[in-house]
């Protein structure tokens, strides 16, 4: 694998890789001062998590012939230590599902992208402690680390 990152202004960078799209990334000051114009390096470090647990979970369930729910969505949290260089100290991953769906095949789909399919979850775990639940409809159902 090979990505890119060119300079584009100030602290604005834009990048890519063999893939045919390219993402925007700006510093968090720019945040503050309303002049941001993509994620942090921190935030698209989290959203790979998300984005690779979440397309595990999708294939397993298509495997499964099970209809994703209508509502889907991860939410990742992981706060930052104090000192610098400021890290991650721990993840949390909150699977939300909505709508009408098998409890027990929801919760085996993200037991195996957590457990086995998920390489940048595994990597995560390489560097704090990783925990993650499953919620359906507002009410936990699962829970794991």
């Amino acid at each position: 694998m090979k990505v890119w990152i060119t300079h584009k202004e100030a602290m604005r960078f834009e990048t890519g890789s063999d893939m045919p799209v390219t993402v925007r990334m700006s510093d968090p000051a720019g945040l503050s001062a309303g002049e941001a114009c993509g994620e942090t390096p921190k935030h698209l470090f989290l959203q790979s998590v998300a984005g690779c647990t979440g397309i595990d979970v999708v294939m397993v369930l298509d495997k499964m012939r099970v209809p994703v729910p209508q509502g889907f969505r991860i939410e990742v949290e992981a706060p930052l230590t104090e000192e610098h260089p400021k890290v991650f100290s721990s993840f949390s991953l909150t699977y939300l599902f909505e709508g009408e769906a098998d409890p027990e095949k929801i919760v085996r789909a993200v037991k195996l992208s957590q457990e086995k399919y998920c390489g940048i979850s595994a990597m995560f775990r390489r560097i704090a402690p990783l925990s993650w639940r499953v919620m359906l409809n507002g009410v936990e159902i699962a829970r794991g680390e």
